[in-house]
């Protein structure tokens, strides 16, 4: 176990960066985002990924995006309602 919490802070730290570069970005976006980059993906895709593939990635996130818009949407009609 390390002797401090540094890599906690290191992650709170970026996503505070992000926030206040790209306020629109929602927490959702900001985990694919760092799945992204950490996990290598760009060099997965481009080795394994057909035309087929992209496009069905496409679909999902319209998908993710509707439903997280829906879930914005219900928090601003909460907070109309209070």
């Amino acid at each position: 176990m390390p002797p401090t919490n540094d890599e906690n802070e290191g992650a709170l730290g970026s996503f505070r960066v992000l926030m206040c570069r790209q306020p629109q970005l929602t927490l959702l976006s900001h985990n694919v985002l760092a799945m992204f980059f950490c996990n290598n993906t760009q060099a997965f895709m481009a080795a394994k990924f057909t035309h087929e593939d992209y496009a069905y990635i496409r679909k999902l996130a319209r998908e993710s995006d509707s439903e997280e818009k829906k879930r914005q949407q219900a928090l601003v009609d909460f907070r109309d309602k209070k």
